[in-house]
C-alpha cells in the first residue's frame, strides 16, 4: 500500500514564534500609512521613500548580523531566475535613458526610487526563501496596514457627514493618507488578496476579513474610481473561476453558492442604486477624465514615435509633453494656457515606454509575464491547498493592477509598489523553493553584502533627503511668491535648487521663479540669465519661453523676443499672455495687420487687463487699414468718426466675434 504524500507547507519556519524580521516588517507596515509631512508639497511621496530607505538599512544590518553568526545562509542564487534578469534589464534601461535626459535631477530621482524598491524586493524574497518571513505573517502585516488606511478614510467620511455634506458627491476629499481618491481606491484594491486570505488564518480573522472586505467595497462605491471598480469585478470573476478550477480546494457547491450569490447581489444592488441616483455619482458617469487621458495618451504616442529606442529619459515625460501641442485641450483650457501641467500620462505603460524606450517597456512587461507563469506553475504543482488559493488571489490582483496602471499612475507611489513587490516576493520566493535544486548556488560574502547595503543606502538617503530639502524650500518659496516677497523667493530658490532637485511638482524649473522675482524687481539682465537657465532644462515650457521673450523685448532685442514668443505659440496657439505680448511687438514695430491678427486669436472672455487696453489701440490701426482701401468717401467719413469712439469700436468688435463674422466685413456692413 502506497503512503499518502505529505503536503508541502511553505509557511513552515524553525519556530512557531515570530522571527525578528516578521516583527520588523509588521512595524514597517503599521507605520507606513501614517508617514506624512506638511512641510513639503507632496506630503507622502518623499517621506515614504525616506522611510523605505531606512527600513532597507535596518533589514540589511539585521541580515548581516545573522549571516555573521551563521543563522542565515548567504545563498542568493534566486537572483539567477529569469524574473530578476528582467529586473536587471529594466533598471539598465533607466540608466541608458540618462543620455537623452534634459533634466538629469529627475532621472536620478526615478532611478533611486526604482532601485530602493528593487532592494526591498530582493531582501524580502531572500527572507521568504530563508524561512524568515512566513506568508501568514506578511498577510497580517498588510492587513494591519489596510486597517489604518481604512480608519483614516472612515474618519474623513464621518467629518464630511457631520458638516452636512453629501460625501458621495465630495468623494475627492476622501483620500486617507494616499494623495487622492483614485490612489486610495487602488491601494485598497492591492490589499484585497491579503485581506481575503486572512480568512484562513483563524476564527477571529474570518470576521475581520469579512468586515474589511465589506468596508472596502463600500469605499470603492463612494470613491467612484471606475478603473478600480472594473478591476475588482474582474478580480472577483477570476477568483471564483480559480475556486471552481482548483479541485484541490475541496470547496462544496453550497459554500461556493453562499460566496458567489451574496456578492453578485451586492454588486447588482450597488449598480442599480448608482444608476437610479446617478446625480449623486458624478465621478462614476462623467467622461471628462477619460477624454483628458486620451489627449495625454495622444501626446505620449507621438513622444514614443520620436524616441522609440531609448526614450526621452527617466523622469522627463513632463518636460517633453508640451512639445507635442497643448491646443488639443481646447480654447481657454487651463492646460492650453499653461495654468495646469501634467507630470505623467496617467498610463504607467505609456509612461515607461516614453521615458525608457522599447527596452524599458519590453523588460517591464516581461516581469508581469514571468510572474503569471510562476503563479500558474505554483498552482499546478503545489499540493498545499491554502497556498493554491493565495497564489490564485495574487494572480487575480496583478491582473487588476495592470488595468489600473493603464489609466492611473501607481508606478509613482511608494506604498503601491511596496504591496506589488510583496505579492511578487511571495510568489517568486515560494516558486524558487520548488526549483532550488535546479540552480547553482550564488554565495555573496558577508563583507560584500554589508558593503553593498551601505553604498546603496548612502546613495538613496542622499537623493531622498536632498529632494526633501528641495521640496521643503519650494513650499516656502511658493508662499513668498504668492505674497510677492521677491527677495524671499530668490533666497528659497537658492536653498531648494540642487543636483537632485531642480524642478517643482508643477514641472516648472526653480530658476524660473527666481527669474520672475528678478524681472519684477526690474533686474532684467539677471532675469534673462535665469530664464535662459530654465530654458536649458525645460525648453518646451510656454511660461519659460514667454518670460525669456519678454526679457529680450525689454532689452530691445525685438527679433529674439519674437522668436521665443512664436516658439511658445507653436506649442499652444491659445496661450493668451504670449498672444498679447506678440501683438504688442507687432504694434510697436508698426506691423499693424499682424498685431490685429494676433490679438484676434485671443479669447474675448480674457480677464487679462492688457487685453482690453491693447485691443482698443490695435482696433484703431485696423480701422486705418480699412480706410486705406475703402473708396466710398461716406464710409471713410463714418470710419474716421468710429476711430474716436473706442468704446463703440470695441463693442462692434465683440459683436463680430459673437456673430462669427470677420471684423472688417462686419464693420463695413454696419455702415450706411
Amino acid at each position: 500500500m502506497n503512503k499518502k504524500k505529505k503536503p508541502i507547507v511553505l509557511d513552515a519556519t524553525p519556530t512557531s514564534e515570530k522571527t525578528v524580521f516578521e516583527k520588523i516588517y509588521f512595524l514597517f507596515f503599521i507605520i507606513l500609512p501614517i508617514i506624512y509631512s506638511e512641510s513639503i508639497i507632496d506630503p507622502v511621496l518623499i517621506p515614504r521613500q525616506i522611510f523605505l530607505t531606512l527600513f532597507i538599512l535596518i533589514i540589511g544590518i539585521t541580515i548581516s548580523y545573522q549571516l555573521s553568526i551563521n543563522k542565515l545562509k548567504a545563498d542568493f542564487s534566486f537572483l539567477k531566475t529569469p524574473f530578476f534578469i528582467g529586473i536587471l534589464v529594466f533598471i539598465t534601461s533607466i540608466l541608458l535613458s540618462f543620455y537623452k535626459s534634459i533634466i538629469i535631477s529627475e532621472s536620478i530621482y526615478l532611478f533611486s526610487k526604482v532601485l530602493g524598491l528593487i532592494l526591498f524586493f530582493i531582501l524580502t524574497t531572500y527572507l521568504i526563501i530563508q524561512k524568515q518571513l512566513r506568508n501568514d505573517s506578511l498577510i497580517r502585516s498588510v492587513v494591519g496596514f489596510t486597517i489604518i488606511i481604512l480608519a483614516i478614510a472612515l474618519y474623513q467620511i464621518i467629518n464630511l457627514y457631520e458638516f452636512n455634506e453629501i460625501f458621495i458627491i465630495n468623494a475627492n476629499q476622501i483620500t486617507s493618507s494616499n494623495g487622492n481618491k483614485n490612489l486610495l481606491a487602488s491601494i485598497l484594491f492591492l490589499t484585497l488578496p491579503f485581506v481575503i486570505y486572512s480568512f484562513r488564518i483563524g476564527r477571529i480573522w474570518k470576521y475581520i476579513s469579512i468586515l474589511l472586505v465589506l468596508i472596502i467595497l463600500i469605499i470603492f462605491w463612494i470613491l467612484q474610481t471606475r478603473t478600480v471598480i472594473i478591476s475588482f469585478i474582474l478580480f472577483f470573476i477570476l477568483s471564483i473561476a480559480f475556486l471552481i478550477i482548483l479541485k484541490s480546494q475541496g470547496i462544496s457547491k453550497l459554500r461556493l453558492f453562499l460566496l458567489v450569490v451574496p456578492m453578485v447581489l451586492i454588486i447588482t444592488g450597488i449598480a442599480y442604486i448608482s444608476i437610479k441616483y446617478r446625480d449623486l455619482f458624478p465621478h462614476l458617469f462623467s467622461d471628462n477624465t477619460f477624454k483628458t487621458r486620451v489627449l495625454l495618451w495622444k501626446n505620449s504616442i507621438q513622444m514614443i514615435k520620436e524616441n522609440i529606442y531609448f526614450g526621452v529619459g527617466a523622469g522627463n515625460w513632463q518636460i517633453y509633453f508640451p512639445k507635442f501641442g497643448l491646443d488639443k485641450f481646447g480654447i481657454g483650457d487651463l492646460v492650453a494656457n499653461g495654468t495646469m501641467t501634467y507630470q505623467r500620462p496617467h498610463n504607467d505603460f505609456l509612461w515607461i515606454f516614453c521615458e525608457m524606450g522599447i527596452i524599458g517597456i519590453i523588460s517591464y512587461l516581461f516581469l508581469f509575464v514571468a510572474f503569471f507563469l510562476y503563479c500558474i506553475k505554483l498552482i499546478r504543482n503545489q499540493q498545499e491547498k491554502n497556498a493554491n488559493w493565495l497564489y490564485a488571489l495574487c494572480f487575480s490582483t496583478i491582473i487588476g493592477y495592470i488595468i489600473i496602471a493603464f489609466a492611473d499612475f501607481p508606478f509613482e507611489r511608494i506604498e503601491h509598489q511596496i504591496i506589488v513587490y510583496i505579492i511578487f516576493s511571495i510568489v517568486l520566493g515560494n516558486y524558487y523553493l520548488t526549483k532550488k535544486t535546479e540552480l547553482k548556488p550564488l554565495n555573496i560574502g558577508l563583507s560584500s553584502f554589508s558593503l553593498s547595503i551601505l553604498v546603496f543606502f548612502i546613495f538613496l538617503i542622499t537623493v531622498t533627503t536632498k529632494r526633501y530639502k528641495g521640496e521643503m524650500h519650494t513650499s516656502q518659496m511658493n508662499l513668498a511668491y504668492k505674497a510677492t516677497n521677491w527677495n524671499k523667493v530668490i533666497e528659497e530658490v537658492d536653498l531648494a535648487n540642487n543636483l537632485f532637485y531642480s524642478i517643482d511638482p508643477m514641472s516648472i524649473p526653480l530658476v524660473w521663479y527666481k527669474g520672475v522675482a528678478l524681472f519684477t524687481s526690474e533686474n532684467i539682465n539677471g532675469a534673462k540669465i535665469e530664464f535662459e537657465n530654465a530654458y536649458k532644462i525645460d525648453p518646451f515650457n510656454i511660461h519659460v519661453l514667454n518670460n525669456l521673450a519678454s526679457c529680450h523685448e525689454k532689452l530691445g532685442n525685438h527679433k529674439d523676443a519674437e522668436l521665443y514668443y512664436k516658439k511658445a505659440l507653436s506649442i499652444s496657439t491659445q496661450f493668451e499672455e504670449t498672444l498679447l505680448n506678440l501683438a504688442a511687438i507687432y504694434f510697436n514695430t508698426k506691423r499693424f495687420e499682424l498685431a490685429f491678427q494676433t490679438i484676434d486669436k485671443s479669447s474675448v472672455n480674457s480677464v487679462d487687463p492688457k487685453y482690453r487696453l491693447f485691443l482698443k489701440t490695435i482696433l484703431v490701426t485696423k480701422i486705418d487699414s480699412i480706410i486705406e482701401h475703402t473708396p466710398d468717401k461716406n464710409k471713410v467719413q463714418q470710419l474716421t468718426l468710429l476711430k474716436t469712439d473706442t468704446a463703440r469700436l470695441e463693442t462692434i468688435y465683440f459683436e463680430s466675434k459673437l456673430a462669427l463674422i470677420e471684423f472688417e466685413p462686419y464693420v463695413l456692413k454696419l455702415l450706411i
